[in-house]
């Protein structure tokens, strides 16, 4: 067994196929760091997304870029085929200065029920939860 895992593990992990389950985690990694940020600036900031990228802005400007912890450009690019659906009417989540979860750029509106963001890739999801009022992400 301990044979089999030796050759197969570094196969697994070296594949270049992209992995549902990371792209997520990283997914919801940086909207807890949007949320962090909005708290600890007592700024909106916010995660927006648009034709297979997100990206990182703050206060009532989604069309302004900025860097993510870890991503060496502005924009996240997810692998081909990789899609994000919001359950929110844009593709966007905004955190006030309290870290709740808000409806639009300008972090004024909470939102009334939970965020859920499904990323889909061949067939397979897996969803990210924003809760209303605290903006919990489990």
């Amino acid at each position: 067994m301990s044979v089999l895992a030796a050759v197969i593990v570094p196969k697994v992990m070296d594949s270049d196929e992209p992995n549902l389950r990371v792209e997520t985690d990283v997914l919801a990694n940086h909207l807890r760091y949007a949320q962090s940020m909005a708290m600890g600036t007592l700024t909106p900031y916010g995660i927006t997304y648009s034709s297979g990228s997100y990206h990182l802005f703050k206060g009532s400007a989604p069309n302004t870029a900025l860097g993510l912890p870890g991503e060496q450009d502005t924009s996240v690019s997810l692998p081909s085929g990789m899609t994000v659906t919001f359950s929110t009417a844009a593709s966007t989540i905004v955190f006030d200065a309290m870290g709740t979860p808000c409806s639009d750029t300008a972090g004024t509106t909470p939102l009334t029920t939970n965020a859920v963001l499904t990323v889909s890739l061949s067939g397979d999801s897996k969803t990210i939860t924003v809760t209303q009022q605290t903006g919990f992400i489990p």
